[in-house]
């Protein structure tokens, strides 16, 4: 509620107010980000099992909070403000994100509360105590997966949250195609898709490994952006994509569902991946630290988060915007043009980049095996 407050105060103090909503809008978002990461590990050690956690979560998660949000944003709060995001906008959508937020977080802990035992804990009542700093650090330089998996992770969150924001929404379908309201729609159509994806994706983690389904959405994020760009850079008007329809329009409109699905599989799927990390750092010193790496990758992510909209602001001033952001009514330039596609080309570079890390990353499913064994035989030995 500060954060949307700041214009209640001037010069400074508003300068002061802003920076300290920030800050702690980050410091409790890096809780509740700790807490989610860190419980992966007690709900299964099962490697067959951890990749359906990504169905529920892109069910209530990708396509129950962000896709019909961003239905109700474009189709239902934006009209209904004239398409501005003034005060009243903020106003109304902010109270219902509050409200929703305080019903999942309430069943959160609800749902993890029989699973939040010791004896779910690594080793459980024989898990080495990690007390000091230098613990942690050993913890952190020893532990490559982790290491592996904080960058890359944060990378795709750093994607997600550029291609999630809304002022490339706006600059993408508002002013380059002409048509803000058709986000919504193409929200509504992903969904299935969406949904068909990741029972692929949480399939082919079943069978062979959670590194393999990783890497294919990575792919298919990659492809997907590739086709956008392809279609912005060789249409000699793109307002009229989806006017005059047809395969450019088709194509289009599967790149996007494809970029999103594709990004945000990745992105889901590391709480996942985290206890695995857990359990791998259990075999190898006996110490059950999820809540470290809960916080290593809370930081990753909250610069990430941090860095998305810093970024997206330096594009926009940089094709003219210096005091505020493009609206959907504003008429197409090529200066805005070439922002909306720097937007789409910037995560390309960094998918091919992740691509690159997640090979190296150990943990397959013959890494995983051996280490829910090395477990077992450990807890076997201390009984």
């Amino acid at each position: 509620m500060l954060l949307f407050s700041t214009h209640h105060f001037e010069g400074a103090l508003q300068t002061g107010v802003f920076l300290i909503a920030l800050i702690f809008h980050k410091v409790v978002y890096s809780f509740q980000q700790t807490v989610t990461k860190a419980a992966q590990p007690a709900l299964t050690n099962d490697p067959s099992q951890r990749p359906l956690f990504s169905i529920y979560d892109t069910v209530f998660s990708s396509i129950g909070v962000f896709a019909l949000g961003q239905v109700v944003v474009s189709n239902f709060l934006s009209p209904r403000h004239g398409g501005e995001f003034n005060q009243a906008f903020y106003t109304e959508f902010l109270g219902g994100v509050m409200i929703l937020s305080a019903i999942l977080t309430t069943l959160a802990v609800i749902g993890i509360r029989r699973k939040d035992r010791t004896e779910y804990f690594g080793l459980g009542e024989d898990t080495v105590e990690t007390k000091s700093l230098k613990d942690y650090w050993s913890v952190i330089k020893g532990n490559k997966p982790l290491q592996v998996l904080a960058i890359s992770g944060g990378l795709m969150k750093f994607n997600a949250q550029l291609i999630g924001d809304q002022a490339f929404i706006v600059i993408l379908f508002g002013i380059i195609l002409g048509n803000y309201g058709l986000s919504g729609q193409i929200s509504l159509l992903q969904i299935i898709p969406n949904l068909l994806v990741v029972i692929l994706f949480t399939r082919l983690a079943t069978k062979k490994d959670l590194k393999s389904s990783y890497t294919a959405g990575v792919l298919v994020a990659l492809a997907s952006a590739a086709t956008m760009l392809a279609i912005l850079f060789f249409s000699e008007d793109p307002t009229q994509i989806f006017v005059n329809g047809g395969l450019p329009s088709i194509l289009f409109i599967i790149g996007f569902i494809g970029l999103k699905v594709g990004n945000s599989y990745p992105t889901s799927v590391v709480l996942t991946m985290s206890a695995d990390i857990t359990d791998y750092e259990t075999a190898r010193s006996g110490r059950f630290v999820s809540g470290l790496i809960g916080t290593i990758f809370s930081l990753t992510d909250s610069i990430a988060s941090s860095l998305a909209p810093i970024v997206i602001g330096f594009i926009v001033a940089g094709v003219g915007f210096t005091e505020s952001y493009p609206d959907a009514s504003e008429k197409l330039t090529s200066a805005l043009l070439t922002g909306g596609m720097i937007m789409i080309g910037l995560p390309m570079v960094l998918y091919l980049i992740v691509l690159v890390l997640i090979r190296i990353y150990p943990l397959d499913r013959a890494a995983m095996d051996q280490i829910q064994s090395d477990i077992a035989t450990k807890k076997s030995k201390s009984n």
